[in-house]
């Protein structure tokens, strides 16, 4: 059977998930993957946690379904940019008392520019209008941006991550990626920092066909196929 990849678009919670992730389809049809993609409610329809819950539930119906689409549920690759990788992230690390849906089990995370510390967006020295509207003012702000948190979670037995950010990137701090991947590495996990230097946020098109070699070198090591 064919691995499973599942793509989570970003937007910055609030935009619909832009379609950075479906155009990156042949990328992974082209390996012969099965390709599905993720979507979620953004700011306007629903506040935090609202997405992160809706991929949740939207792994778990892509995992339900793979027999069907003759791919293998057992193997599931997620792939998220930016926002939506901050999202791929929670459904793996989070567990369900933090937040609700099932904890997705990936064999490997693929994050390009992804936030990792939600509360550092919301009153850290990177604060973000984006991320202020999706969790708004209230009694509870603080203790929801932990859980929202990806570095806040135990990662012992997480699956294996690969990272991709430029150091100068002015939207999501490069530290994101870094203290995450340190983590993992700390705990004897899998994971590789595609460590970048272009100035923005997500990379020049010409840039692609080299980070992704990089990224199946990664998980081909492991025996990972996608």
């Amino acid at each position: 059977m064919a691995p499973l990849v599942i793509l989570i678009g970003g937007g910055g919670w609030q935009n619909a998930p832009k379609p950075d992730a479906v155009g990156f389809v042949p990328v992974f049809t082209s390996r012969g993957d099965v390709v599905a993609n993720a979507g979620y409610r953004v700011t306007s329809e629903a506040r935090a946690p609202a997405a992160a819950e809706d991929v949740r539930n939207a792994i778990e119906a892509a995992r339900y379904r793979a027999p069907s689409w003759d791919a293998d549920s057992r193997g599931i690759l997620l792939v998220g940019f930016s926002a939506g990788a901050h999202l791929a992230l929670l459904s793996a690390l989070a567990p369900s008392s933090d937040l609700e849906g099932p904890q997705s089990r990936p064999r490997a995370i693929v994050s390009f520019w992804g936030v990792t510390d939600f509360a550092d967006l919301i009153s850290g020295d990177h604060a973000s209008v984006f991320a202020q509207r999706w969790l708004p003012e209230s009694s509870e702000r603080s203790a929801l941006a932990r859980r929202l948190s990806p570095i806040n979670y135990d990662v012992s037995e997480a699956p294996a991550l690969c990272a991709v950010h430029s150091v100068a990137d002015d939207v999501v701090p490069f530290s994101h990626s870094e203290r995450l991947v340190a983590k993992y590495l700390k705990a004897g996990r899998p994971a590789k920092l595609i460590r970048l230097t272009h100035r923005g946020h997500a990379a020049p098109k010409k840039d692609y066909p080299k980070i992704f070699d990089e990224i199946f070198r990664f998980l081909g090591g492991l025996g990972i196929k996608a």
